[in-house]
């Protein structure tokens, strides 16, 4: 159980780290495909 509760702990602290990684990617990939219009 405690394995468990450590697994959850790290998933709280890297969650709020994984949106602004993801705008990032969109935003790159917007931009990429902006210049190809």
């Amino acid at each position: 159980m405690h394995n468990i509760h450590h697994g959850v702990i790290s998933l709280h602290l890297i969650l709020p780290t994984i949106p602004p990684m993801l705008n990032a990617i969109n935003n790159d990939a917007l931009q990429k495909r902006q210049e190809n219009i």
